[in-house]
């Protein structure tokens, strides 16, 4: 018998995060910043986040995801066709990372 994935049903999964808890973290960050009508940020971020995502997964990347993204973005536009192993060395990576990240960047593009 298969045994039930115990990350589906815990509480401290981010995935069942409710609605409730959204508005009152959103409620506090608007607070933190000394905006005079949080309840009301709060609850407009929650709906406009139904509006456009209600029913769908949604993929909020780790903070470590995150600033990769922005150095990775950073490595593309210092990237001058020859300066590979510069940027390996700026950025403490590979040669090699530095043209996979590349690569990766360009299939982001149509042409």
């Amino acid at each position: 018998m298969p045994t039930a994935d115990p990350r589906q049903h815990s509480r401290n999964n981010p995935a069942n995060i409710s609605i409730a808890t959204l508005i009152a973290q959103a409620r506090a960050t608007a607070l933190s910043f000394a905006i005079t009508c949080p309840d009301d940020l709060a609850a407009a971020l929650v709906q406009r986040l139904i509006k456009h995502a209600g029913g769908q997964k949604i993929y909020i990347p780790t903070p470590a995801h995150s600033k990769a993204q922005q150095r990775n973005a950073k490595i593309c536009a210092q990237f001058t066709g020859a300066n590979t192993a510069d940027l390996a060395r700026q950025y403490k990576i590979t040669p090699k990372q530095i043209r996979n990240i590349l690569r990766q960047d360009s299939r982001n593009f149509t042409i």
